[in-house]
């Protein structure tokens, strides 16, 4: 589905700068996990940790609050700098999960796209819907040309 970038400039925005991208009729939604979003991220992950960390290691370091916000500073920082991007995966306004561009490299054209669900968000497209329009970005806006998924 191309066309997605356009969802991304047609986001919902509230006054602060944010942005919620809806992902279909099921109540999910694409929107940037930043620091504020620690003890909600934190409690996504004691939900999920056995399932998610079985699969990838992200989050296994966020075992409180302050290393919750500290991974979540760090993807901030990143975005700053344009390098990397985290957006967490939100159905019927519960985090169950996220979509992040680890690297993010503009001058090569590559970007590497890496996944996390709670249970709660397994077998529903999340992951595929979110995918979608963060490919689609990286590619339409930014000028990617290559993403790898690990």
């Amino acid at each position: 589905m191309r066309g997605s970038a356009t969802s991304w400039r047609n986001s919902r925005r509230s006054g602060n700068g944010m942005y919620a991208i809806s992902l279909g009729d099921d109540g999910a939604q694409l929107r940037p996990l930043e620091p504020w979003h620690a003890e909600e991220f934190l409690a996504h992950l004691d939900r999920g940790r056995e399932f998610i960390t079985r699969h990838i290691p992200f989050g296994a370091n966020a075992t409180d609050a302050d290393s919750a916000r500290a991974l979540l500073h760090a993807y901030a920082d990143k975005h700053a700098a344009g390098t990397g991007f985290l957006h967490g995966l939100w159905l019927d306004g519960v985090l169950v999960g996220g979509l992040l561009f680890r690297i993010f490299d503009t001058a090569t054209g590559m970007c590497e796209i890496g996944c996390w669900l709670e249970p709660a968000g397994t077998g529903r497209g999340l992951v595929t819907r979110g995918a979608r329009v963060l490919i689609d970005w990286a590619f339409d806006e930014r000028g990617m040309h290559r993403v790898e998924w690990h």
